[in-house]
């Protein structure tokens, strides 16, 4: 096998992992960060940082330009890089299980913030009707 071919078979596995997803879900749900806008450009970024890891998803979207991209460090190292949709590093190793225990529990912190945004949008609307109630007399 050529050192190609090695490669190949890390970014399939990377791929196979669904690693730059599950580090996404992990900064969002389980660490800080948000969406700013500035000169037409939408950014949002999430960053985790705790058990070891140093987790960031980012994506730019503008009326002329966009990207997004993925790093994940574990004890100071880089493990998985990809940017663009091209995966530029993944070193599989002792990682993965801690990775994996994290992207459980982001799954649940997930449910518990779209169950609360579904609240919030559900408060609202039922606010607006009562207001437009309340101005045409229904």
């Amino acid at each position: 096998m050529t050192l190609d071919d090695e490669i190949v078979a890390r970014i399939n596995e990377a791929k196979e992992k669904n690693i730059s997803s599950k580090a996404g879900n992990i900064a969002r749900y389980l660490g800080l960060g948000g969406t700013t806008h500035a000169n037409g450009v939408e950014s949002t970024e999430y960053n985790y940082s705790g058990n070891g890891f140093e987790i960031n998803s980012s994506i730019a979207i503008g009326h002329d330009c966009g990207g997004f991209g993925t790093s994940v460090k574990f004890a100071g190292n880089d493990v998985y890089r990809m940017g663009g949709g091209t995966i530029y590093t993944y070193v599989p190793g002792e990682w993965l299980s801690e990775f994996e225990s994290l992207y459980t529990q982001s799954l649940a912190a997930g449910e518990i913030a779209r169950a609360d945004q579904k609240r919030k949008d559900d408060s609202k609307r039922l606010n607006e009707e009562l207001e437009l109630r309340d101005r045409w007399g229904l």
